[in-house]
């Protein structure tokens, strides 16, 4: 038997999408989540997105990995915007500048406890963006 990869990826989409990311979303960015909730703007249709993802803060910076590959909807959002905001830890905080760079120039920066776990999933890339600690808008005033 073969397998439609096209058909297979489209499956998992859905799934991802309709079913485990709700799930996910209900928990994700309180103080004692692992995920966190990242915010962002539909570039065609300028729709307001919530996806889970799972940062790692180093150096002043947000490390995010990207276990389907740097081909999905949300980070092409983060990365034609220029910016985001993520609901972690219990807090908003923004990330600017966000590139993607290859795992294995960011995973030797991380803590050993990440280094291993993502090592072993075998990330080819991973979202890098710089932390902004000043106020958001809405904070201000």
């Amino acid at each position: 038997m073969r397998l439609d990869r096209g058909r297979t990826k489209t499956a998992l989409t859905w799934l991802l999408r309709h079913l485990l990311n709700p799930l996910i979303l209900r928990s994700s960015g309180k103080a004692n989540s692992y995920a966190a909730v990242i915010h962002h703007t539909g570039r065609l249709s300028g729709r307001e997105y919530r996806t889970p993802v799972v940062p790692v803060a180093i150096d002043g910076q947000v490390v995010i990995e990207l276990p389907y590959g740097d081909d999905v909807q949300w980070l092409r959002n983060v990365l034609a915007a220029g910016s985001a905001t993520i609901d972690w830890r219990g807090e908003v905080v923004r990330m600017a500048n966000p590139r993607v760079e290859p795992a294995a120039q960011v995973i030797p920066r991380l803590d050993a406890e990440h280094r291993a776990s993502w090592t072993r999933h075998n990330f080819e890339k991973i979202l890098v963006a710089d932390l902004v600690r000043e106020p958001l808008e809405a904070d201000a005033g």
